[in-house]
């Protein structure tokens, strides 16, 4: 049997450089997407999509317009619970 030939069914000699070049691509896309989370204006944040609507992600800049750190929100637990009367009257503003 050639060498460069796997048994049928069994791993390739190439996998192991196909994994490594793919860990790398990897580390690369979630280091850009750090990278535009970080650098953005805006506040990204995701909820559960059933009641109380729980945050399950925000990012970090939200300390700097709204004064709670991004784990503060998220052991919140629900979104009408972490924004304030006031808050949600200029929201709902802001929206129309």
């Amino acid at each position: 049997m050639d060498e460069r030939h796997a048994e049928p069914g069994g791993p390739r000699p190439d996998m192991a450089a196909d994994l490594i070049r793919l860990a790398a691509e990897l580390a690369t896309s979630r280091a850009r997407l750090a990278h535009l989370v970080r650098s953005s204006p805006a506040v990204i944040y995701s909820l559960t999509a059933d009641p109380p609507h729980r945050l399950t992600h925000v990012s970090e800049n939200v300390a700097g317009g709204y004064g709670y750190t991004a784990s503060q929100l998220l052991q919140v637990s629900g979104l009408t619970e972490a924004i304030s009367v006031d808050e949600s009257a200029e929201a709902a503003l802001a929206v129309r």
